[in-house]
């Protein structure tokens, strides 16, 4: 495990009070995308405690999801509400880095604000993390995809210290350490530039369906970090003529 698989562990050991509403953008992303949901099936990639799996479950989606944290599992688990075999059927242990647990094909993939997370591991540069993300969220995907990821105005409100990956791609972000009097502190957060995000997606098999919005949040107040910039990008698979 690297330090931050160690210091991902003990923040949801430490959570007491687990949110259960979806993230902010989701229900009117769900509301623009699948007004109508009829048993579509979504993925719910880094799940965390489960706030957005529970509400696509709540929509009607035959929904599933991961973490690479056993304790935000559990927390998921909990909080889904159905006995222990089914809900070890509807989320399990998994990794971005890797091969995910589930194969679909999926109608959703969300992957909300987990892929600029993805540290380095012995085996593994953070970059080439976040290409297998990619690659794996094409390999399931069958619709749509919904991912948050930190964009360049994260910069200019703070919070990131050193760079401790710089991929070197022309054009593209680099891996910073975060900076703040909370949780999260020691963290690392990856910056995507546009370009970079276009030149990832492409070369995942996927398209973008509209332009990649950046997105203001203060959710993490929290967490000691006041601002948060997120680019919404929203996926489907690239079709060949």
């Amino acid at each position: 495990m690297t330090q931050g698989d160690i210091q991902w562990a003990k923040i949801y050991q430490s959570i007491v009070d687990v949110p259960t509403e979806p993230r902010c953008s989701v229900k009117p992303f769900l509301e623009k995308y699948f007004p109508n949901v009829n048993g579509q099936t979504a993925l719910d990639a880094g799940c965390g405690t489960g706030r957005n799996l529970t509400y696509l479950l709540s929509k009607g989606f035959k929904a599933f999801g991961f973490d690479f944290i056993p304790e935000a599992v559990e927390h998921t688990k909990e909080q889904l509400g159905i006995d222990l075999e089914e809900a070890s059927r509807v989320v399990k242990v998994g990794d971005l880095r890797e091969r995910f647990p589930f194969d679909g094909p999926f109608d959703l993939v969300v992957a909300y604000g987990c892929i600029h997370n993805i540290e380095a591991r012995a085996n593994q540069t953070a970059y080439q993390g976040i290409q297998n993300a990619f690659s794996e969220i094409a390999r399931v995907l069958d619709g749509i995809a919904y991912v948050w990821v930190k964009s360049p105005k994260q910069l200019e409100v703070g919070h990131l210290g050193e760079v401790i990956e710089d991929p070197g791609v022309e054009g593209g972000g680099k891996t910073y350490r975060v900076e703040s009097s909370g949780k999260e502190n020691g963290l690392s957060w990856h910056i995507f530039t546009k370009p970079e995000l276009y030149a990832l997606v492409q070369q995942s098999g996927l398209d973008m369906m509209a332009e990649p919005k950046e997105v203001h949040s203060v959710s993490g107040r929290k967490a000691g970090i006041k601002d948060r910039w997120n680019w919404e990008i929203i996926l489907k698979p690239q079709t060949h003529l």
